[in-house]
């Protein structure tokens, strides 16, 4: 079922279920360049679009929590990729990353209780675990080749105890 009655531009992508499946959340790109896509939430059957984020500076890979409270995302609003949470309303935007290196693709825990995402620089990427509000970062990969776009408990990798 076709729910965005877009042409080429706006591109819609990365969209996520919300816990009681009412609504999707997703990234809409408004051109071809890089890094301009806003976050937006739209109901289950398509419609109610509303943006999330305004700056069109790459706020890309939404992922609501378990609770459906929050949503996790990155944005390049900085000037480098990082790691952002924001109430399911848009409310209290957050930044929890602060590296110099580009942090993507943030998935929440089970619990909620951690996000793990990756980081890395070139064609260097591995996973790293931090609590929900950002401390406690710590690598969970180290492999000779990069690891890109974790899922956590969605019947693949479980989170540390």
């Amino acid at each position: 079922m076709k729910l965005t009655n877009d042409s080429i531009f706006p591109r819609n992508l990365r969209a996520d279920w919300s816990p009681d499946r009412k609504k999707i959340v997703f990234a809409r790109a408004l051109q071809a360049a890089e890094n301009n896509e806003n976050v937006y939430v739209m109901n289950a059957d398509g419609s109610a679009v509303s943006p999330l984020t305004f700056d069109h500076l790459g706020n890309n890979a939404p992922k609501w929590s378990r609770d459906g409270k929050r949503i996790v995302f990155q944005s390049n609003r900085d000037g480098n990729d990082e790691i952002y949470v924001m109430d399911a309303d848009g409310g209290y935007q957050t930044r929890l990353t602060f590296r110099d290196s580009s942090d993507a693709n943030p998935v929440w825990s089970p619990d909620g209780q951690k996000i793990v995402f990756h980081s890395g620089t070139q064609n260097d990427f591995q996973l790293y675990i931090m609590n929900a509000d950002g401390t406690g970062v710590t690598q969970v990969t180290s492999l000779p080749t990069s690891s890109f776009f974790p899922e956590l408990g969605r019947g693949h990798v479980r989170p540390p105890e």
